[in-house]
């Protein structure tokens, strides 16, 4: 799955999404040299779609480029660890579930940009084992969440178009059906029923599982 077909997706479900004007490639240009290094081409992708917003009902919302109050991606990193928030150094966030949980892209220093890169997943729990793997990249953990909430939604166009299997389309979907979504959606992730509060992976587990 790739970025175009999920915003293709996205675009045949208007009424889910709260979404803002795409960003610049100057603006993009700017953030990343305040971050000192160059956005993946997933996260940047999604950024030329929309600057920030709310997806699938909100179940998914990324922060803007920047923003001169409130987090954004330029500064949600850094103010989470000043807010004493466990974040390790590799980790970019650039969004959350609504719920208290944030989301994060490891990106080490050796990270290639062109390459997909994991999400990393952070409860609200303020301890270093706070941490799982949420996806084995931004499209797929997208893909996930996006094709769950679609479902609830019952956007078949929107289903369609992402090629959603006819036997993962339950009527009532249930944390059941979320995890063979995600079986379907993300056959490379680590494991597939990640939550901080089982995981519970500090920084120096997930640089061990991710240095494999």
């Amino acid at each position: 799955m790739d970025m175009k077909t999920l915003i293709e997706a996205w675009r045949l479900a208007p009424a889910l999404h709260e979404l803002r004007q795409p960003a610049s490639p100057e603006a993009i240009a700017a953030v990343e040299q305040a971050l000192a290094y160059p956005l993946p081409a997933e996260l940047r992708a999604l950024y030329l779609f929309s600057d920030g917003g709310g997806l699938v009902g909100g179940n998914f919302s990324y922060a803007p480029l920047s923003s001169p109050d409130g987090l954004s991606l330029a500064t949600s990193s850094a103010q989470l660890r000043e807010w004493k928030w466990p974040i390790p150094d590799e980790v970019l966030v650039f969004g959350g579930n609504g719920c208290g949980h944030h989301f994060g892209l490891w990106m080490p220093p050796s990270a290639a940009p062109q390459l997909p890169q994991p999400i990393v997943e952070i409860g609200e729990i303020f301890e270093p084992g706070c941490m799982a793997l949420a996806g084995s990249s931004l499209s797929a953990f997208l893909l996930t969440h996006t094709s769950y909430h679609l479902l609830l939604e019952g956007s078949v166009a929107a289903l369609d178009r992402l090629g959603v299997p006819a036997a993962l389309r339950s009527d009532d979907p249930d944390d059941e059906t979320f995890l063979a979504l995600r079986n379907w959606a993300d056959p490379a992730l680590v494991a597939h029923d990640p939550s901080p509060y089982e995981c519970g992976y500090d920084a120096p587990a997930l640089r061990a599982i991710l240095a494999q």
